[in-house]
């Protein structure tokens, strides 16, 4: 009874604080990204709890950094999801698990020769990989290479994406040199005929969560090694957002709104309304204690693939309750901060839940033992270092201002990348 009042509370909190914190409610809502983050601090050993409950309002207060950023960098959004759907069916086995595999895959580069004439040299259906070598699959790419078969060693196609693409792809447009080929076209005679080498990011636009959770855990290992505590607690609190949103089956598909099936506003109803209105009633958060994993690149993938099992029946669900359901006892208006908004019913979100069989109850627990055990195999790998050895340091000149932009982006309301209302 004890840990349930103290839970009700901090769920109270947590609404208030997402009421107030914005009208647009992204991926868990606010109120779900604070209270994963906060409920995966118990999940931690001894060796590491200390600190985290010392810190456990940084750590509540900045889960919602990344939907914030969202507001202010416009390659923001695409870290959040990953359209599954895009890349075929379970086990997805053409789609790399690994970045620079992925970006050999699927970044587009072109070529532009002497005659005007444009030619792809890298993307979706030109190269094939496998654990040692690439081999060109495009036929326009051949006749330009005069051959009929052509192949790169995996080492050289990496190091070309290392150098060249991973380091444009912020950038809305690319322009590299033409030396720049030769790490994967050394004697290509048509080389000598290109006069501009260009590409773009068009390949994010499907997503590019599980990269990110890569990169942010590896992120993290480095923090504890130099003892950071700044950016501990700032890659913790983040690295549990993205986390989040991986949990959520619809940020694995193309169909994240509800927009291609006549269902708008789907996302927010099963992520944020549901969560709100029951989950002090309803859900149990006591997941136990975090374990370490030792292929994080497979957690990862497999807490997605997961997620993705899951839109079929979020999806059909709904839509079968609202033939089922009074049309006039779906919709309601409440007020909220001085605004009157239109959502769904109490007793129709409650029907919802019912018919989901604890589906969303499920994906919010996993995600909170998953922020832990991903928090924990980060300090593990590190080497363990002794927290209680960290020491205060005040945010330099830049992250404070940073911070302040981050806030101010937020505040204007226009946000980047896909809409979730």
């Amino acid at each position: 009874m004890m840990k349930r009042s103290i839970l009700s509370i901090l769920i109270l909190f947590l609404s208030f604080q997402y009421i107030s914190a914005a009208s647009d409610p992204p991926a868990w809502g606010f109120f779900g990204h604070r209270l994963i983050n906060r409920m995966a601090v118990f999940t931690l050993p001894p060796e590491m709890i200390s600190f985290y409950k010392a810190n456990i309002e940084y750590l509540t207060e900045h889960a919602v950094d990344p939907d914030k950023r969202r507001y202010a960098a416009r390659l923001e959004a695409a870290r959040h999801y990953m359209d599954m759907d895009q890349f075929g069916y379970y086990p997805f086995e053409s789609l790399p698990r690994t970045w620079y595999p992925f970006l050999a895959t699927y970044a587009n580069v072109y070529v532009v020769l002497d005659d005007k004439d444009t030619v792809r040299v890298m993307g979706e259906g030109v190269w094939r990989g496998s654990n040692k070598e690439y081999k060109v699959i495009s036929d326009s790419l051949l006749a330009l290479l005069d051959t009929q078969y052509y192949r790169v060693p995996l080492r050289d196609m990496h190091q070309f994406v290392a150098f060249s693409i991973n380091k444009a792809y912020r950038h809305d447009e690319w322009e590299f040199s033409r030396d720049s080929l030769k790490g994967i076209f050394p004697n290509a005679a048509f080389l000598s005929r290109v006069t501009k080498v260009f590409g773009n990011a068009s390949f994010s636009e499907h997503g590019l969560l599980p990269y990110n959770l890569d990169e942010m855990f590896n992120r993290l290992v480095k923090a504890f090694v130099t003892m950071d505590k700044n950016a501990i607690l700032r890659l913790s609190a983040e690295l549990g957002h993205y986390i989040g949103d991986a949990h959520v089956p619809l940020h694995t598909t193309k169909n994240y709104n509800g927009q291609l099936t006549n269902q708008d506003g789907i996302h927010a109803f099963w992520e944020s309304r549901i969560p709100e209105l029951f989950a002090d009633e309803e859900f149990d958060f006591l997941v136990g204690k975090a374990q370490f994993i030792k292929e994080t690149n497979d957690y990862f993938w497999k807490v997605i693939f997961d997620s993705n099992e899951g839109v079929k029946l979020v999806l059909d669900i709904e839509n079968n309750l609202k033939k089922s359901f009074p049309e006039d006892q779906q919709f309601c208006y409440e007020n909220r901060l001085q605004q009157v908004i239109r959502t769904q019913c109490r007793d129709f979100a409650k029907a919802y839940m019912v018919a989901l069989d604890g589906q969303v109850e499920d994906r919010m627990r996993e995600a909170i033992i998953s922020v832990g055990n991903i928090w924990y195999t980060a300090w593990v790998t590190a080497g363990q270092p002794d927290l209680k050895l960290l020491k205060d340091a005040q945010l330099s000149a830049q992250e404070q201002a940073d911070q302040e932009e981050l806030e101010k982006k937020f505040q204007q309301g226009k946000g980047y990348g896909r809409n979730h209302e």
